[in-house]
C-alpha cells in the first residue's frame, strides 16, 4: 500500500512537470517610457507606455511611408485631440509584432480604408477590448526593430521599423 501511494505522487508530479503550461512573462521585460521626440534608439523587444495621460481620444487616420535610403518604414497613428492618448505597448522580437493598448480612445471611419500591407507591415488590425480599451496589432513579414514615440499639436504616435 505504501509503495502504492508513493507511485500515484510520483506519477502526479511527474505529470504536472511535463504538462506544465508556459506563459509569456512580461516581468522579465524592459518597460521604458516612450519620449515626445525621436531618439533613433531602436528596440526589438520589450514593454513601452506614454506615461499616465488622460484624455479622449480617437484615431482619426494611419499614414505610412518608406524610405529607400534608410531602409526604413514608418507609421503615424493620427488623433483627434491635442495630445497623444494614454499609450501601452510590448514588441515581442519572436512572434514579428507589436501589441499597442489605446485608452479611452475610439477607430474612426476612414481608418480601415487605409489599411493596407507595407514594406515590413504585413497586417494592422484593431479589436476593440472594452469600452475604455482600443487594442492594435501590428504583424510584420520579417523581424524588426522600431522606434516609438509620440508628437503633440494634433496627438500622432510615431512608429519607426528597421529590419532587424
Amino acid at each position: 500500500m505504501n509503495f502504492l501511494i508513493k507511485m500515484v505522487i510520483f506519477s502526479c508530479l511527474l505529470f504536472l512537470q511535463v504538462t506544465q503550461v508556459t506563459a509569456q512573462d512580461l516581468t522579465a521585460e524592459r518597460i521604458r517610457r516612450i519620449s515626445g521626440r525621436k531618439r533613433a534608439i531602436f528596440l526589438h523587444q520589450g514593454i513601452f507606455h506614454n506615461g499616465d495621460v488622460k484624455q479622449d481620444s480617437s484615431i482619426m487616420g494611419i499614414r505610412r511611408s518608406y524610405r529607400k535610403g534608410t531602409q526604413q518604414e514608418r507609421l503615424v497613428f493620427d488623433f483627434s485631440s491635442v495630445k497623444a492618448p494614454r499609450i501601452y505597448g510590448h514588441i515581442n522580437s519572436k512572434g514579428k509584432r507589436i501589441n499597442i493598448d489605446f485608452f479611452d480612445t475610439q477607430i474612426g471611419n476612414r481608418v480601415t480604408q487605409e489599411l493596407r500591407r507595407g514594406h515590413f507591415v504585413d497586417t494592422i488590425n484593431f479589436y476593440a477590448v472594452d469600452k475604455e480599451v482600443l487594442s492594435c496589432e501590428l504583424s510584420f513579414n520579417t523581424e524588426v526593430k522600431v522606434d516609438i514615440f509620440y508628437l503633440e499639436s494634433h496627438g500622432r504616435l510615431v512608429v519607426d521599423i528597421k529590419k532587424l
